[in-house]
């Protein structure tokens, strides 16, 4: 059991870096202008790696991207990937998104991240700064963006390093700024960290 852990992490909701970002490969092509690295540390700033519901599970946003499901903007987007989120619309032939389906079901969450990125682009003509100014919803949260880039970029440069150390501190650049910073501290949060970049899977690491 993980202890101490972050706020509002929960291990049975989780799962690690090389886990996740494998699922984002599944579901995302290497060349797009969102890249794999990007979303795996919006994953990371948004829940730590946590498939969960915003606000221990009151809040409109839901999975490791924390994606506002209900918004009224989302509804062209699921209906895009097959799913209904207009909850007023009963006789839709397409089944309903719902928090529950979401936080069970760690490869849809993940995939709704990914296709919403995808839609953003190829269906709303997004560039890489308009898809990420739509995840983070505007206002202060814009600040964020520097911080995720800043972080991108350092993250493509260790990614296939081996260097654990190197690793963390790249996922943690994504939480060290913008509206709300909150890294989270290798000497405060160690149980977490072997959860999260364990040794045993640094040899195999993530595909290229």
């Amino acid at each position: 059991m993980v202890h101490p852990k972050p706020f509002l992490w929960e291990e049975d909701k989780a799962l690690n870096f090389f886990e996740i970002y494998k699922k984002i490969c599944v579901h995302h092509p290497s060349s797009h202008a969102i890249s794999r690295e990007m979303i795996v540390l919006i994953f990371f700033e948004e829940t730590g790696f946590c498939n969960v519901r915003q606000s221990r599970g009151t809040g409109p946003a839901v999975g490791f991207g924390q994606v506002e499901i209900y918004n009224p903007d989302k509804i062209p987007f699921f209906a895009w990937l097959g799913f209904n989120s207009d909850r007023n619309k009963r006789n839709s032939p397409l089944p309903l998104i719902t928090p529950e389906r979401i936080t069970s079901d760690n490869d849809l969450s993940v995939k709704i991240s990914c296709k919403y990125f995808q839609w953003l682009v190829s269906e709303r003509d997004k560039s890489t700064l308009g898809a990420l100014q739509a995840q983070t919803g505007g206002g202060a949260n814009l600040t964020i963006i520097p911080v995720w880039l800043n972080a991108e970029r350092e993250l493509k440069s260790v990614i296939h390093s081996g260097d654990r150390m190197k690793l963390i501190r790249a996922l943690n650049m994504a939480r060290s700024g913008g509206p709300h910073p909150n890294p989270i501290r290798y000497d405060w949060f160690k149980a977490y960290w072997d959860f999260t970049v364990p040794e045993s899977e640094l040899i195999s690491g993530v595909p290229e």
